[in-house]
């Protein structure tokens, strides 16, 4: 199991939440993930057990939500497959500046819409995740009817698992 290793704790990383105290991880790229247990402070950084489980479990997360996809969620999935915006743009049969703009957040004429759908199902393709593939069509039908908030993660001894969604800050 790998660890993330970074060296600066800033006040906003840490927070207090129903009395527990919760690391804010903004290291992955995403700006509303929370954990709860799972990380070590050490000499003015921190580290993350389990690392790639966590990710794993944040994109599992992300690609069955019932909400649209921000920029920076498209872009973390895009990374979870280890494909550049190349090899997701020549996937796509589309260029490079359209997968930039997908990752800012950018509508073109539907083509945001279809870009998440198919993100989502590579991921859950490429992850065995195929049952899963259904449902997701169906949520993404009322995607609009949701409003984004906070995601709170926790470790435990089975490994990391989501935990709830709320607005924390």
């Amino acid at each position: 199991m790998m660890s993330e290793q970074l060296t600066m704790i800033d006040k906003d990383y840490l927070l207090d939440i129903n009395g527990k105290r919760v690391f804010r991880y903004k290291a992955c790229g995403l700006d509303n993930i929370y954990l709860v247990e799972g990380y070590n402070l050490n000499d003015g950084g921190y580290s993350i057990t389990a690392i790639d489980e966590l990710h794993a479990c944040i994109a599992i997360t992300l690609v069955t939500k019932k909400q649209n996809l921000t920029g920076k969620e498209f872009r973390f999935i895009r990374k979870e497959l280890k494909m550049s915006q190349k090899d997701l743009a020549e996937f796509a049969n589309t260029d490079v500046q359209a997968v930039a703009r997908w990752e800012k957040g950018e509508v073109e004429n539907g083509s945001v819409n279809l870009a998440e759908r198919m993100i989502r199902m590579l991921y859950l393709a490429r992850h065995n995740r195929v049952e899963e593939v259904e449902p997701l069509f169906k949520h993404l039908a009322e995607l609009d009817a949701q409003c984004q908030k906070d995601w709170i993660f926790e470790e435990k001894e089975s490994g990391w698992v989501f935990k709830e969604s709320k607005k924390v800050a």
